[in-house]
């Protein structure tokens, strides 16, 4: 478990998640993520995933079962298995650091879902930020084309298999760093950096619902 939050401040963080959103209800699965300033990665499945997996049969939602749960994608890279949601939240806190910023391909339901894990984003760690940044969006409003130029599974595919959590994560840190580097050479004319503010999103917090 990771020990040095004081350095750890503003960083991106490239993370994902995996969940079964069942009745408009999102229950975890896992949870993958890599920092953009050390490589540091951390795959950790849920406590509660067996449960999940249960539901999912009884509910022959196949998708679930068979993709999710495959050893081939759940199991690639080495995930760690806490036995607890305390411990389980504390390796994400952990692994965050002080304030960290979230790239994420789509991250509606993902930074959702890792705050549904505290109980709500209100009980979430108080220094956490309340935004999130797109990867897509980014990719839409500078007219690049993800089937293009950012398959997701590549002849080579070096990223591991999609719908793991860390997995998806090392893809969306590979597409943020071509992004970057392409804005920096000009590639992109007077737009390019200039655009990463437009893709900076409120977090939803289901607790703002009116019914």
């Amino acid at each position: 478990m990771l020990t040095s939050h004081n350095r750890r401040q503003d960083t991106v963080c490239h993370i994902d998640t995996e969940f079964y959103n069942r009745n408009f209800t999102i229950h975890p699965v896992s949870f993958g993520g890599v920092r953009e300033d050390d490589d540091t990665r951390l795959y950790v499945i849920h406590p509660g995933a067996e449960d999940v997996l249960e539901m999912a049969r009884k509910d022959n939602e196949s998708f679930i079962t068979d993709v999710i749960f495959s050893p081939q994608v759940l199991d690639w890279g080495n995930p760690v298995r806490p036995s607890t949601d305390a411990e389980y939240n504390s390796m994400i806190v952990d692994f965050m650091g002080v304030s960290p910023e979230w790239w994420i391909f789509v991250g509606n339901y993902d930074v959702v879902c890792m705050h549904q894990t505290f109980g709500g984003m209100m009980k979430a760690p108080p220094h956490w930020k309340r935004t999130y940044k797109e990867l897509s969006v980014l990719c839409n409003m500078l007219g690049i084309s993800i089937k293009e130029h950012y398959p997701r599974n590549p002849p080579d595919n070096p990223y591991g298999p999609h719908h793991n959590g860390l997995a998806d994560a090392l893809w969306g840190q590979h597409v943020y760093r071509d992004i970057m580097r392409r804005c920096s050479s000009g590639e992109f004319g007077t737009l390019g950096l200039s655009v990463i503010d437009y893709v900076t999103y409120k977090i939803p917090n289901p607790g703002d619902r009116k019914e």
